[in-house]
């Protein structure tokens, strides 16, 4: 098949001797010979379904829609926002105080690095409320951690009190 401009209209047919003719299919029905363009085969009277029918392509958009839908959705639920970030930057240094990757000291060092970047937080932002509890948590932390070695247990309920934070 060739693509040859017919009566200013493109369309895809095969060229004879300079001449337009449409494409030819075999019917499904009867196997006769009929035009891509019939809506029905002259012979036998059967549809021809060389289109796809409106109730697959109904199909074939709803399913794109759901699937875009649950993307956005996916998206959404998981987007970390920035604050989101020193929390999780927060309890993976608590954990890995916890095993001993990182000193008392260590760790205090990064609680206060993260109190005072979130000190530094616009205040206009709507998540302000959320960035002051995020440093006063690492600043609490990090006070606590100024005279002794924090437990599992205290450990364990100051990553619960960060994850709290929203």
């Amino acid at each position: 098949m060739l693509s040859y401009n017919c009566n200013n209209k493109k369309i895809k047919n095969l060229l004879y001797k300079g001449e337009c003719i449409m494409a030819l299919i075999k019917c499904r029905e009867c196997g006769k010979q009929i035009s891509d363009k019939a809506k029905t085969c002259p012979h036998c009277g059967v549809k021809n379904s060389s289109g796809m029918s409106t109730k697959k392509k109904n199909i074939i958009i709803t399913c794109s829609l759901i699937v875009i839908v649950v993307v956005v959705a996916m998206i959404l639920i998981f987007k970390k926002g920035p604050l989101d970030v020193y929390k999780s930057t927060m309890i993976d240094a608590l954990e890995e105080y916890r095993v001993g990757k990182i000193d008392r000291k260590e760790l205090r060092n990064k609680m206060d690095s993260i109190s005072s970047k979130l000190n530094d937080y616009d205040r206009n932002e709507k998540d302000s409320f959320k960035a002051l509890s995020i440093s006063v948590e690492a600043g609490y932390i990090s006070m606590k951690l100024l005279s002794d070695d924090a437990s599992n247990k205290q450990i364990n309920e100051w990553i619960a009190e960060i994850k709290d934070i929203n």
